[in-house]
């Protein structure tokens, strides 16, 4: 039975009486008698068949019910009610109901008003590439993952938070020692961190990431996670990686540098705006280009040789 009596009724005599609490939330004067009429003048229009519904089964049934309803104000306000009946016999073996009725409007709009809040932030975090996260120090499992960080990491948020091992796989072979060095010096010295790195994808794609941690310690100082964001920074690198290439093709035509070393430039600088591929520029002067020529500039220098070998160009 509800610790609080908020109605007494009997299905059978139509009988129905109301505490304080309920007239005021029906908004109905306190010297009204309460019938089911007026009570479903009052539920929502869009509520009122599953409410009727409901009642009806459990008079029938007799057995409790718990559920909740809109009621529809007289000014237009809409209000959100939970209803709580148990079922008793009286003396006489009539059923009767007896029960709460409590007001969770302003619950209800704190929720929404929560669920505006994370649409906005996850908007925020995909317009932004940002992604949030927070993982403790047991373990460095990982209690909080946005959906952008999903996005930005390439992984699939169906399979749930990734193991530590998994997330750090992530990390570029090139940065994963200067991005644990950071991690655990954070953790040693109980301070925030602040970092920038290469992350690798299962198809070969490269990001850069920057990430900012903020350490959580509990009440008695010791640190138990880390909160903080990863945004991927990416475009804005390849910009300065572009502007600086630019810049160094310039200074390298001005200061009259050969046309070999400006086209190797050239291709280095594509090579490192495009990760994981090698390019290769021929000058067309050359009537009997060599191997060497023929080949990108980051070619292993054992395939040039090996190949200038078989072609007797090594001599």
């Amino acid at each position: 039975m509800p610790r609080r009596i908020d109605f007494h009724g009997q299905p059978s005599s139509g009988e129905i009486i109301w505490s304080e609490e309920t007239f005021r939330i029906f908004q109905y004067d306190r010297t009204t008698k309460p019938t089911a009429e007026l009570i479903f003048q009052r539920v929502h229009p869009e509520d009122a068949a599953l409410t009727k519904q409901i009642v009806e089964r459990a008079s029938q049934d007799g057995k409790n019910f718990d559920f909740e309803h809109r009621l529809l104000m007289p000014d237009g306000s809409v209000k959100h009610v939970h209803i709580v009946g148990h079922a008793e016999r009286d003396a006489s073996g009539e059923l009767e109901f007896v029960g709460a009725v409590m007001d969770t409007t302003e619950s209800h709009r704190a929720e929404e008003a929560l669920r505006r809040s994370e649409s906005y932030l996850a908007e925020g975090q995909r317009l932004t590439h940002t992604g949030s996260w927070a993982w403790q120090i047991a373990g460095r499992v990982a209690l909080h993952l946005s959906e952008e960080w999903y996005r930005v990491y390439g992984f699939d948020p169906e399979k749930g938070p990734p193991a530590r091992e998994e997330r750090a796989q992530r990390v570029h072979p090139e940065d994963r020692a200067k991005w644990q060095g950071t991690v655990d010096r954070a953790i040693a010295e109980r301070s925030g961190f602040e970092m920038e790195f290469r992350i690798l994808l299962p198809d070969g794609t490269v990001k850069y990431i920057h990430t900012a941690g903020h350490p959580v310690l509990n009440a008695s100082g010791d640190l138990v996670e880390f909160v903080g964001s990863s945004t991927d920074i990416t475009e804005r690198k390849r910009a300065e990686v572009l502007l600086a290439g630019e810049n160094r093709l310039l200074e390298m035509i001005a200061r009259g540098d050969s046309r070999a070393l400006i086209l190797d430039a050239l291709c280095r600088l594509v090579e490192e705006l495009a990760s994981g591929s090698l390019c290769m520029a021929q000058r067309q002067a050359c009537r009997q280009p060599t191997l060497r020529q023929s080949m990108a500039p980051s070619s292993a220098r054992l395939w040039v040789r090996a190949g200038q070998r078989l072609t007797g160009q090594g001599k």
